[in-house]
């Protein structure tokens, strides 16, 4: 039995606000706008830069001008492991699982270059078997094709079909899995489903 957890990455596996946080402040202050607390950044985060720059903006009532996204990138690019901790009993979990034969894989909105570079700076890179970022492929969550084309290692050919929702995808150790298309779409964040890999059960899970 081949087994596959599947995470989210910030607040699930790192605490990532303070350092989103002095990133956007920096980019606030370079507006003359105010700064927003770590617990207000917290609120926005979660669907990716774009759309936290645009609610930080929101809440300032402005709109953010063209060039204030590649500079919040930028900047957030040099400092994302400043203050960034794993949580606490993460990398031991992590190791357990490997030890018991997991494969891990992480799924996020985070641009996947960052994603990859925070996870080798707080050593547990080499755990994951795939990692799709929010610009890895041409959909991200909260669509389920996310979660499915991070398990495969690539998007589906044709994001068009209703395949999608009832994939046999190729997973980077090359077994197809099939999900249930039912449950992909009403819970893409817990996913718990049981997957049939060439005809033998497997759990995929998703926290």
């Amino acid at each position: 039995m081949s087994r596959t957890l599947l995470f989210d990455l910030d607040g699930t596996l790192v605490d990532s606000v303070a350092d989103l946080s002095a990133a956007l402040n920096r980019l606030m202050q370079s507006r003359a706008l105010p700064p927003f607390s770590d617990s207000e950044t917290a609120t926005m985060v979660g669907d990716g830069a774009a759309v936290l720059i645009e609610r930080a903006f929101a809440a300032r009532s402005h709109t953010p001008d063209p060039t204030a996204l590649p500079e919040f990138l930028a900047d957030y690019g040099a400092n994302f492991a400043v203050q960034t901790r794993l949580y606490p009993g993460v990398a031991a979990t992590l190791h357990e699982l490997v030890a018991d034969g997991w494969r891990l894989a992480v799924c996020t909105n985070k641009p996947e270059a960052p994603a990859r570079s925070l996870l080798a700076a707080l050593g547990v890179a080499q755990m994951f078997a795939a990692i799709g970022g929010g610009d890895s492929f041409p959909v991200r969550k909260p669509d389920p094709a996310h979660l499915l084309a991070t398990l495969a290692g690539r998007a589906p050919a044709d994001w068009s079909q209703p395949g999608i929702e009832l994939s046999e995808l190729t997973l980077p150790y090359d077994l197809p899995v099939t999900l249930p298309s039912d449950l992909v779409r009403r819970r893409p964040d817990i996913l718990a489903s049981e997957a049939h890999l060439h005809g033998a059960s497997a759990n995929v899970g998703v926290a």
